[in-house]
């Protein structure tokens, strides 16, 4: 296998408690069989383990000289049980993951290029901007396997037309405070988390900035960037119709939205589910339209999962097998429909299953709007300075200009730049 660089260290002693090694044991199976192991975090989570379990037990009723094991993991140890595991020279043979998280694995070599496998085949049906995200220095290094786009869900007792705008925005939260004292017209999450990149980088987009250009260059440091956090930020400190967002992210959105705090807010489509309700109910009966626009139109930040395979395999055509069976159009829309999440391709968008619900489609249409997230050269600690661009700003310690300027020069001093690498 190719080794990593020196860039890495070990990380050290963590604890990673919680791992579970499943394995779909095949009735009758013969001692021929090929074993792989595939990592997948947040695997124990409840609609996870129904989405991989019916998989597996469809794989094996094709392919019974396969057996899959599944090492589940929650989210927030996943990053570093499989930077240890690649560095231990002990990795599984397929990685999910999230696709942030590509360069830096790439980079040490951990993941096999895919081109020569799915390239000229899987790579059609998906949206561009989703497969950005799993394509690094031009090279496939992974399939998406889960693909969000984000929306605007707002009160429809509350909201006679949705803002289309983000001034319009401004306006319609201004008069719901002014009709409801004690609740806000809208809800943003800055706390430190990486949801709160999402959130701005939703509203860079509108504005018709980057992060990254398409060489790998930095080109935040730019009047669109700043108007945009200036925007961000002046939803709390200026227009004052949003709580404090240094106390949420992105996550927690839809509990204050049920508890009646705030009327709007943006997220993916998960956000209406985790409030518990459906859209037409007696307490907060809620609806999605398209995130509001800003010079640029509307936009969204494309986020996915997807699967890779480590580079120093011994089971590649198995590897390679499975991983083309569980990102078959019927097993995507299958995933999609179980955890809720947005068709990958506008084949499969075009489906009715799809849009059929009202409060689905709109993330379906949001697709065509969306921008890949930015792939720097290690994600961890380019969230940090993008959390700490966003809420120096909050907090009132830099401007707008002066914390982007810092960002650019954070994003330099610790070599997060891919063009610089």
């Amino acid at each position: 296998m190719a080794r990593p660089s020196g860039r890495w260290t070990f990380l050290g002693a963590i604890v990673l408690v919680g791992a579970l090694a499943v394995s779909l044991l095949v009735p009758g199976a013969s001692a021929a069989q090929t074993t792989i192991t595939w990592l997948y975090p947040g695997g124990e989570q409840p609609v996870s383990r129904q989405t991989w379990q019916a998989q597996l037990e469809r794989f094996s009723k094709v392919h019974p000289e396969i057996r899959v094991e599944v090492i589940d993991v929650p989210w927030d140890l996943a990053h570093d049980r499989i930077v240890n595991m690649v560095l231990a020279d002990d990795a599984p043979d397929l990685i999910q993951m999230g696709s942030r998280w590509i360069p830096e694995f790439a980079e040490m070599g951990a993941l096999l290029p895919l081109d020569e496998y799915f390239g000229t085949t899987k790579g059609q049906i998906y949206y561009p901007a989703l497969l950005k995200t799993v394509t690094y220095k031009g090279k496939l290094y992974a399939l998406p396997r889960a693909y969000s786009t984000q929306a605007l869900i707002y009160r429809t007792d509350l909201v006679g037309a949705p803002p289309k705008t983000w001034d319009e925005l401004v306006a319609t939260a201004l008069e719901i405070q002014k009709e409801h004292p004690g609740m806000y017209g809208f809800g943003i999450g800055g706390a430190n988390h990486v949801s709160t990149l999402s959130q701005y980088f939703t509203i860079l987009f509108s504005y018709g900035g980057r992060v990254f250009d398409e060489a790998g260059n930095v080109v935040l440091d730019s009047p669109e960037a700043v108007a945009a956090l200036k925007e961000y930020v002046d939803l709390y400190r200026t227009h004052k119709v949003v709580p404090n967002p240094l106390e949420y992210n992105r996550e927690q959105l839809p509990d204050l939205f049920r508890s009646g705090r705030i009327a709007m807010f943006i997220s993916g489509p998960w956000g209406g589910r985790a409030t518990g309700l459906p859209p037409e109910n007696d307490q907060v009966p809620y609806a999605s339209a398209k995130v509001p626009a800003g010079p640029a139109g509307t936009a969204t930040e494309v986020v996915s999962d997807s699967t890779g395979i480590w580079a120093g395999t011994d089971n590649l055509d198995a590897a390679v097998t499975f991983l083309d069976f569980i990102t078959t159009e019927e097993e995507q829309v299958q995933r999609d429909l179980i955890g809720g999440l947005v068709p990958q391709g506008p084949d499969m968008a075009a489906r009715p299953e799809f849009k059929g619900n009202p409060y689905f489609a709109t993330f379906v249409d949001m697709a065509q709007y969306g921008s890949s997230q930015p792939q720097p050269a290690l994600w961890e600690p380019f969230q940090d300075v993008i959390v700490d661009m966003v809420q120096s700003v909050l907090l009132g310690l830099r401007t707008p200009e002066e914390a982007v300027k810092n960002a650019v020069t954070e994003l330099r001093r610790q070599n997060l730049v891919p063009a610089e690498l």
